[in-house]
């Protein structure tokens, strides 16, 4: 990627950052991160284009304006897709454990609801072996 193209996509990708943080009711960066707990010129760095940020710090900012990962790093989709940032806020082995059931279930041709029934049985059975949400201790 070229200096020129990795500037473009930094400057969208603080601009979405803007734009959720304003969502969110942050009239500025400094407010937010105040707010947050996050070290302000990093932010400030981070929201005005100066400087990229990596996953760590787009997991934590998209957590924080309740927006996707993926509208906020790559621009794609609908930033406040209820079912993709439940999703990214598992971490990722058990994201694509979990993307890997809806794929499987999409596939499934149903038409008898017992079959639905035991369906959703495995999965809560799944999801409660394999997945532990992070806010969730055991």
């Amino acid at each position: 990627m070229s200096k020129e193209q990795d500037k473009i996509e930094r400057e969208q990708a603080a601009a979405r950052l803007k734009q959720a943080r304003a969502k969110a009711g942050f009239r500025g960066a400094k407010t937010a991160a105040d707010h947050f707990g996050w070290p302000v010129e990093k932010y400030k760095a981070h929201d005005d284009g100066r400087n990229g940020f990596g996953t760590a710090d787009a997991r934590k900012y998209a957590k924080a304006y309740g927006v996707s990962v993926e509208w906020l790093v790559l621009g794609t989709g609908d930033p406040y897709d209820a079912k993709r940032i439940a999703l990214e806020s598992f971490n990722d082995d058990t994201a694509v454990k979990i993307e890997g059931i809806n794929k499987k279930l999409e596939l499934l041709a149903m038409d008898d609801l017992d079959d639905l029934d035991q369906v959703l049985d495995k999965i809560d059975s799944f999801l409660e072996v394999n997945v532990t949400h992070p806010d969730h201790k055991k």
